[in-house]
């Protein structure tokens, strides 16, 4: 457990980004989460593979991270890292109806010996999967912007994109993540992930406290399917993997892969970049 120690200066103040204030009211909201409604499509998805489109979601994790006190005043005003200039690192921006800037989530994948942005306080607890081959991949970075607090629906945009880009596309086995402790419910009740490392000081973050928890991407598909099986299953439980199978068919799977994996291997001198748009039109809820 992370403790401010007295005499060690004054108490970090660290303020709800709009993910906390959106991951606060899916747990506190009593109401079942129906299946996502047509109006879903009002947001829109690509994958942030040229520098224009980077850079929008650089300076968006920045302005959150900043304004929570999560990161300190530099004149770049950009978040980035080394990992960034991984060519598999695979950088999702969301914009919403009038092409504002919404939200963004970076997936890293783990591969050679500079490993994953959680190694820097975890390695330990990842050597383990590692050695049983699984192939992980970090959620990281995960930003949305304050005007997007509450949203929901574009918080499941986003991570069942990169469950079908992690999943379908690269055949990948885990995700795991670091989150503030006070949001480790969400990801534990609501998505299935499960503790793996304890609650440590994050340098990233300022020393902001970290769990690293870790999802099964097989097991949260077969979870997927078992709802899918059983249409009647209540929403008491308001878990967010009934969603995915309202929402999927195995057409809209394989199409929001294909779109997915020709965005993220589009030369980056390539001008064009496909906006995922109109997704409802596809089916797939997200």
């Amino acid at each position: 457990m992370v403790r401010h120690v007295a005499g060690e200066g004054p108490r970090p103040r660290w303020r709800p980004s709009a993910v906390s204030q959106t991951l606060r009211a899916i747990r506190l909201d009593d109401a079942p989460l129906p299946p996502p409604p047509p109006s879903c499509a009002d947001y829109r998805l690509r994958v942030a593979h040229d520098a224009a489109t980077r850079e929008r979601a650089y300076r968006l994790a920045y302005r959150v991270y900043r304004s929570s006190g999560f990161a300190d005043p530099h004149p770049d005003e950009r978040c980035v890292n080394a990992y960034d200039a991984r060519p598999d690192t695979f950088v999702l921006l969301a914009e919403d109806a009038a092409g504002r800037t919404a939200a963004t989530v970076t997936l890293v994948f783990d591969a050679g010996a500079q490993g994953l942005p959680c190694d820097e306080i975890f390695a330990e607890e990842l050597e383990p999967l590692r050695r049983e081959a699984r192939r992980l991949a970090e959620v990281t970075r995960l930003a949305m912007a304050p005007e997007q607090a509450g949203g929901k629906t574009l918080l499941l945009h986003l991570f069942s994109a990169i469950f079908v880009y992690a999943r379908r596309v690269r055949r990948f086995d885990d995700f795991v993540i670091e989150v503030n402790p006070r949001h480790a419910p969400f990801y534990q009740r609501l998505l299935g992930f499960e503790p793996l490392g304890p609650e440590r000081p994050c340098p990233r973050v300022k020393g902001a406290p970290a769990l690293l928890l870790r999802l099964d991407l097989q097991c949260f598909d077969e979870r997927v399917q078992s709802l899918e099986s059983t249409p009647g299953e209540s929403t008491k439980n308001r878990d967010l993997r009934l969603n995915f199978a309202h929402a999927r068919t195995a057409q809209t799977e394989v199409w929001l892969a294909q779109v997915l994996h020709s965005q993220q291997a589009a030369a980056p001198g390539n001008a064009k970049y496909e906006v995922i748009t109109n997704l409802k039109t596809k089916g797939y809820g997200l």
